[in-house]
């Protein structure tokens, strides 16, 4: 990895692991990393530093879900499009979780049709 990272957000995109915030120390991230092949690479930095995130990818979108910033639990989600990562920028969702949350989970449950 390119920053020690405790507390990250991981999950997995077309067989890619990713490491999203986090924390070194004190210090709190705002940056995701992507692993493709042996190398990796950052992502565009988050709006909010946060660790002990949930995330996940769908539909080729990373989303940051939660975590806390230092001081606070979150409640906001970021997404970003992982299919343009060159040009790709964190988003802000305009939902939020009614209450702040880290250290929370997240799981995908495909729909049968």
């Amino acid at each position: 990895m390119l920053n020690i990272r405790s507390g990250a957000g991981v999950t997995v995109f077309d067989n890619k692991i990713i490491a999203v915030g986090g924390h070194k120390g004190a210090d709190i991230h705002k940056t995701s990393e992507i692993l493709i092949g042996d190398e990796w690479i950052e992502l565009a930095d988050m709006f909010v530093p946060r660790r002990n995130t949930a995330a996940a990818a769908l539909n080729g979108l990373l989303y940051a879900v939660g975590g806390d910033d230092g001081s606070s639990n979150l409640s906001t989600i970021e997404c970003i499009q992982l299919n343009e990562m060159s040009n790709a920028q964190w988003k802000l969702i305009d939902a939020h979780m009614p209450q702040g949350r880290s250290y929370a989970g997240i799981a995908l449950i495909p729909k049968e049709y």
